[in-house]
Order: structure tokens, then sequence, then C-alpha cells
């Protein structure tokens, strides 16, 4: 199926077109270039990124700071990746102007922004342009012409990405991801769905509209 007409022209470069997860974070004070935080190497985190579309979802059992969840549109200007969040676990959605202009492919500004530079193949670090911190991410699934993917959006209350054979969430209060075999759960920081159960949206498939759509077909038990 091709993407319908009131899909936006925008997407990300073949580099992070994708999904990915996290090897590692470093935090620093931009002045001294000190270490304020140690490494975090026990959050799990699963970023799903479609050709404009995302989701990230965190999870940290351990430690609450490592809560975290979020999904928007993505804006790339060289190597400078600038995420522009329109819902956010917990907090408010993004302002229906701010979804308008998303959808127009003219996103709002953004300070979610990060400097990629290639370590090797497939690892790739990313740096704040404040020098506060430097994260390590590895390219998990690649999009390619034999990957599929999928995006849908349900303005305000959520957005779905799927890329090769993984897939995340934002839906009201659900976020989670997990892979497309079976459509199980394997991230939830919101404990709505534990991993390893299955995929349940809270909304209706009325409700959704396709954006993105390589011929995935999600099973009617999802809704």
């Amino acid at each position: 199926m091709s993407p319908p007409a009131s899909s936006t022209t925008t997407s990300v470069p073949s580099w992070l077109h994708g999904v990915w997860c996290r090897n590692w974070i470093k935090r620093y004070s931009p002045s001294s270039q000190e270490i304020t935080r140690p490494s975090d190497i026990n959050t799990t985190v699963l970023y799903v990124q479609s050709r404009y579309f995302f989701v990230d979802v965190r999870n940290n059992e351990s430690d609450k700071a490592g809560i975290l969840a979020f999904g928007g549109v993505t804006a790339v200007a060289g190597s400078l990746v600038k995420w522009h969040q329109l819902l956010e676990l917990n907090q408010p959605p993004a302002s229906f102007e701010r979804w308008e202009n998303a959808m127009k492919g003219r996103p709002d500004s953004t300070e979610d922004t990060g400097e990629f530079t290639l370590t090797r193949d497939n690892e790739y670090m990313e740096t704040a342009p404040d020098g506060s911190l430097a994260e390590s991410w590895s390219l998990i699934t690649h999009k390619t012409k034999d990957t599929k993917e999928l995006a849908m959006v349900r303005k305000q209350e959520g957005i779905f990405v799927v890329v090769g054979d993984k897939w995340a969430v934002a839906d009201g209060e659900l976020y989670c991801a997990g892979r497309v075999d079976g459509w199980i759960v394997e991230v939830d920081p919101t404990g709505i769905l534990r991993a390893g159960s299955t995929l349940k949206f809270p909304s209706k498939r009325r409700d959704w509209k396709v954006m993105d759509d390589d011929g995935i077909v999600l099973p009617d038990e999802l809704f």
C-alpha cells in the first residue's frame, strides 16, 4: 500500500532509519568535561525510527529515573538529529498546533538534539551539542527495501511504528515496545503490559490513521 496523500514527505536519512538499542550513557559537566553521573548500562532502551515518526521506550527495573518513554517526529540536518516530542510518559500531549505542524512536515523547535558519529559498523556515538552527555547506540535493524515498515498516528493520543521485526507504541498511558513475531512485549515501563505478554491497544483500530505501510497486517486481536 502506498502512503496516503496526507502523509508527510519528510524522511530521515538511511543511516538513522531503523531500530536502535542504547549501550550506555555518560553525563558530563559542560564546563569541565568531568563525569557528573556514572555510565548507565542497566536501562533497557528500544528506539524505533520510521521514515518520519519515532517511539523511544526506556525501562530500568531498579531505578525509576531510568523509566522514560516518548514519541514524535524526527528531523535531521547533516549529522545533527532533532527529536520533536509529541507524546511523553506521564506528561500532557503536545498542543493541537504542534501536532498540526508536525503532520505537515514543519515541526516546531526542540531542545532534544544530538550529533551522531559512526564509531564502527552499525554503532554510533551521540553527543549533546553542549557537551553534557554522550550515548553509545547500536543499529540492530536497518531499514532496507526488503524491510517492512508501518507508521500510524492517533492525533494527540498515539503513535505506533514498526520497522522490520520490532515495534513500539505510545497510546494514551501505554508506552511499550517489542518484537513483531507474536507481537510480544519486551519493554514496558508503564507496567500496563508485562514483558512476555501480547500487545493490546487500549484504543480502537478505527481511531488510527495509517501514514506509511509496506503491507504489514495487524491482527484484530491486538485491538
